[in-house]
């Protein structure tokens, strides 16, 4: 006879809101739309003629990544009930901290 098991013992870690929310599969037309937009700035600054005016791609760049982070939160506050602006600001830290480090070092070394 298999083993049921008891409710006490069933702990979710999203219930105590402990958990990040759940990962959705990635957007590719938008991760596409936020990398032209990276590739415009970078081609204007690069002084392609034709790409003249790479403030279009930081404005398209902003908006992407303002859908990204509005669609986090939200996310966080159907899981969670609540939203922690320490805990969104944390993950931030330890997804870029370590690529920032890594340039500063070899800047620095380069130097």
């Amino acid at each position: 006879m298999p083993r049921v098991k008891s409710p006490e013992r069933h702990h979710s870690p999203a219930a105590d809101g402990c958990a990040p929310p759940p990962r959705h599969t990635p957007r590719l037309d938008i991760q596409g739309l936020r990398a032209v937009a990276v590739g415009l700035v970078v081609l204007s600054h690069a002084g392609v003629s034709r790409v003249a005016g790479g403030y279009v791609g930081v404005g398209v760049f902003f908006v992407v990544s303002g859908f990204f982070i509005t669609s986090l939160l939200l996310r966080e506050l159907a899981a969670t009930g609540r939203v922690s602006l320490r805990d969104f600001y944390a993950r931030r830290a330890l997804r870029l901290l370590p690529a920032s480090s890594l340039v500063t070092a070899v800047t620095l070394g380069g130097a």
